[in-house]
């Protein structure tokens, strides 16, 4: 990413969201919201019943880590939390990685259907390679 940005459009970006805070607001509630319903999955995945404060802050934290520490480090720190708070690690560690299976899926479908609308003007499918960086 670092070498294929553009970083004109980012700057642009940012400058947009210092001019319009409540497209900022938005954003940052709907991303928050959206680890509602994944806390309360996880919930259901969990044998001892946690709750879903516990299970919703755990992921944020995993996800501040993730974006600070090297090597996807995030995905252990939410169920060393859980075992932290009484979970056997095990069951937190497993339920982790089933939690996480769904949101794999989705990305690999969104992947996979942004390659094909990106190769439709091509006139041929090929999304795989559109898939791939762009030559430098």
């Amino acid at each position: 990413m670092w070498r294929v940005a553009d970083w004109a459009e980012v700057a642009d970006a940012f400058k947009t969201l210092t001019q319009r805070p409540e497209l900022l607001s938005a954003l940052l509630v709907s991303y928050t919201a959206a680890f509602v319903p994944r806390a309360v999955a996880w919930g259901q995945l969990m044998t001892s019943k946690a709750g879903v404060f516990d299970l919703f802050t755990y992921p944020q934290a995993a996800l501040l880590a993730k974006h600070l520490l090297p090597f996807k480090f995030g995905e252990v720190v939410r169920p060393l939390l859980a075992s932290r708070r009484g979970d056997s690690l095990s069951d937190a560690a497993a339920t982790t990685a089933v939690a996480r299976l769904p949101n794999s899926a989705s990305l690999i479908v969104i992947a996979a259907a942004g390659g094909l609308l990106l190769s439709l003007p091509a006139g041929r499918i090929l999304w795989p390679q559109s898939l791939a960086l762009p030559r430098q």
